[in-house]
């Protein structure tokens, strides 16, 4: 037999990528298992001992429930040969190897700190040498997490479906590299390899590394700086997130990629990077392009600060409310052994830095509760990617699950992060089971109440009005639900957000984004569609604008608004196929606004200036736009005769009736208008009934969803059924 291959001779392991030793720092000693008498598990002495392994409390999201559950330390947050180099003939676990002196001295760093906090000092000092050390480890976590892993791990490039895809490609053949992964080890070699001292480790590392993450991790050591932060209330935590590494909180913009159909990210600026180190503390990297009062005093840099934070902004939709969130955030910068504070202005002592034997001390910063809340709550925002969650006190887990929720509508365009919103709401169901009945009472009198719509105008409107309190009833089976209207204004908000990142793409493209968009209605309650429909009207009658805190708000809303012909439709829901309900809803709310315009219809009026262009272009959208075809209108009854009718037209083109401005529809589109027009005064021999027997949804239905160009030229009264002898005429005329 020949020789086994160096493949089958290195044997797999488990690789973290969160450590053991900050998972040590959320841990408990998990309980011996229990064993009958005579049992060969009943040891004593150091086996014992073993049994009572570190054990971690988490939020378990891997199956179709969540649950909670008891993880070994030794297991979590980690997977086979993540770091394996499977192209080394030997030392395939060198990457591996090379993490775990890294992990080691930073580990010893840590526990100073800890141990200095948990001593109950105020503050902790460590060398250039330790801070460089915990610089690189900090943005070695983030850079060697799973997020990256999948963004790297591919066999051939063209697997690879990243925005530097042309760069990683060139840069792989001219270093004579066949997978992207090899690429990510390499990086991760390299860093580690790296020797901090002086400035020229910054070209060393261009020069030995791919050039975008050597620049990023230039950026993340050189434009961030490092501190602190603890809980103030006692009974508060920092939750440990499966990805919580790899989050930044900052400014992000949104474009509509045409490919695709979806909105994906076009620019982004971190802020506040985090990293968890116990549920009492947690070092957070903040940019130095927000305010750092100590060095702001020199009215040079803060000039300099501010033109650098606003370009940086520059490309953001709406740059004026980036960096907010955290902007506040009450930390500074470390202290040195090289300067001082004189008159709130950081002056050097002697010559200043010196080099490695620099000394920085790090203030354990006491931040209030509502900054414990921000930054869970951003953690948990992301989680819709990962399916586990580490927390050291169910109180505590509970507590954060439960102030996110109170802000969180189940709405979002990202159907990710609905079922992620479902999954925590269930959680903290089963948290709150885990604790004593009256703890759960003391935590939630305590919470800060459940965001309500106070501030809705539209909410206030219906409490008002009887007719929509009852439509609404009808449609949900419940009393007026704050949440409903929440979700509604999401779904206005993320509506203007689209439009707005697709502005000035071309006309086909934006349509068929605002298209996509309405697929949402598949997933959200009738009700919030139906609320969402009446604060389009709104906003198109000026009561409604996105303020510069970036927040819908509402001016007066006029009562006499609140009902359009989206209610005709709600009232005669039950006459519709489920399916098809929004979205006629949808189009009778909208084209009922175009309609009630004064020149609606009146084609006789037309000029062949610009304006006059404008409008027949307008017209014939509102015609034969989206709605689509009478013939799938959602009534079956009426869809059958329509197509019957439709069938008919097309035997008898030669006969078709001409339309005013004939020659710019197509045939089909002159089929789709005849039809609509006989339909319209189509009788149910049998019956003696119109097909539609509603005078109002007739109206909705004819005039406003499917209404014919120019209909203004031949007036008829609302409801008016038709008269059956010229429909049989009509109809005639097709089949000679």
């Amino acid at each position: 037999m020949g020789e086994p291959s160096s493949n089958t001779q290195e044997k797999s392991q488990y690789h973290h990528f969160i450590p053991r030793f900050i998972l040590r720092n959320y841990s408990h000693l998990g309980q011996r298992p229990a064993a009958s008498r005579g049992s060969k598990n009943r040891r004593k002495g150091r086996n014992a001992a073993r049994s009572k392994e570190p054990m971690l409390f988490g939020l378990n999201f891997a199956g179709e429930e969540p649950e909670i559950i008891e993880t070994s330390v030794a297991k979590t947050f980690g997977m086979m040969d993540m770091y394996r180099d499977f192209r080394a003939s030997t030392r395939q676990h060198q990457v591996e190897e090379q993490l775990s002196v890294l992990e080691s001295r930073a580990g010893e760093i840590i526990s100073t700190i800890r141990k200095a906090f948990e001593a109950g000092k105020t503050d902790v000092w460590i060398t250039r040498t330790q801070r460089d050390t915990l610089r690189k480890f900090l943005f070695i976590m983030k850079y060697r997490g799973s997020r990256f892993h999948k963004r790297y791990c591919h066999e051939n490039t063209d697997d690879y479906d990243e925005n530097d895809k042309e760069k990683m490609v060139e840069y792989m053949e001219k270093n004579d590299i066949k997978k992207p992964v090899d690429v990510w080890l390499d990086n991760i070699r390299g860093i580690l390899d790296l020797k901090m001292d002086g400035q020229e480790w910054m070209d060393i590392l261009r020069k030995r590394i791919y050039p975008d993450d050597a620049e990023w991790f230039i950026n993340n050591v050189q434009g961030f700086y490092m501190a602190l932060m603890t809980p103030f209330n006692q009974e508060d935590e920092f939750l440990l997130t499966e990805n919580a590494y790899s989050i930044h909180e900052g400014a992000a913009s949104e474009r509509f990629n045409p490919i695709t159909g979806k909105m994906e990210l076009s620019a982004y600026t971190e802020f506040h990077l985090f990293a968890p180190i116990a549920p009492r503390l947690l070092i957070v990297l903040r940019s130095s392009l927000l305010p750092v009062p100590e060095e702001d005093s020199d009215p040079t840099i803060r000039v300099q600060r501010k033109l650098l934070y606003e370009a940086s902004l520059a490309s953001y939709h709406r740059p004026e409310a980036a960096g907010l969130l955290l902007r506040d955030l009450p930390i500074n910068k470390a202290r040195n052994s090289y300067s001082k504070i004189v008159d709130g202005r950081s002056v050097l002592i002697s010559k200043g830095p010196i080099g490695a034997n620099d000394r920085f001390g790090f203030t354990f910063f006491p931040i209030p509760e509502e900054y414990v809340f921000k930054i869970n709550d951003i953690m948990l925002e992301e989680s819709h990617r990962i399916d586990l969650i580490i927390f050291n006190n169910n109180a505590a887990a509970f507590k954060s699950l439960s102030h996110y929720l109170n802000s969180r509508a189940e709405f979002d365009t990202d159907t990710r992060r609905v079922a992620n919103i479902r999954r925590l709401r269930r959680s903290a169901q089963l948290l709150a089971t885990a604790l004593p009945a009256q703890v759960t009472f003391s935590l939630q009198e305590t919470m800060p109440p459940v965001k309500e719509s106070s501030g809705d105008k539209v909410y206030l409107l219906f409490t008002k009005d009887s007719k929509a309190k009852q439509l609404y009833f009808e449609l949900s089976g419940k009393s007026l639900d704050h949440s409903d209207f929440d979700q509604a204004r999401e779904l206005l908000f993320m509506r203007i957000k689209l439009d707005s990142t697709t502005r000035y793409l071309p006309q086909d493209i934006r349509a068929n984004a605002r298209n996509k968009f309405l697929e949402q209605y598949e997933r959200i309650p009738v009700q919030v569609v139906w609320i969402y429909l009446k604060r389009i009207r709104f906003m198109k009658l000026g009561g409604t604008m996105i303020n510069v805190q970036n927040v819908l708000e509402d001016n007066q809303l006029p009562a006499q608004q609140l009902h359009g012909a989206e209610d005709v439709i709600v009232a005669s829901r039950e006459v519709f196929r489920k399916k098809d309900f929004c979205r006629l809803m949808h189009h009778a709310s909208l084209n009922a606004f175009l309609v009630a315009k004064p020149l609606w219809g009146l084609i006789n009026e037309l000029t062949l200036d610009d304006n006059g262009m404008k409008r027949l272009h307008e017209e014939k959208e509102l015609v034969l736009g989206d709605q689509g075809s009478i013939c799938d209108c959602g009534i079956p009854k009426v869809e059958e005769a329509a197509r019957a009718i439709r069938e008919a037209v097309k035997a008898s083109r030669e006969h078709m009736r001409e339309f005013p401005l004939d020659h710019i529809f197509s045939d089909d589109e002159k089929i789709e208008l005849l039809t609509r027009d006989l339909l319209r005064d189509y009788n149910a021999k049998d019956s003696g009934k119109g097909l539609i027997e509603d005078n109002e949804l007739e109206r909705v239905l004819f005039d406003i969803i499917y209404p014919l160009f120019g209909s203004r030229q031949r007036p008829r009264q609302a409801g008016n059924v038709g008269n059956e002898e010229q429909v049989d005429e009509a109809l005639g005329c097709l089949v000679q």
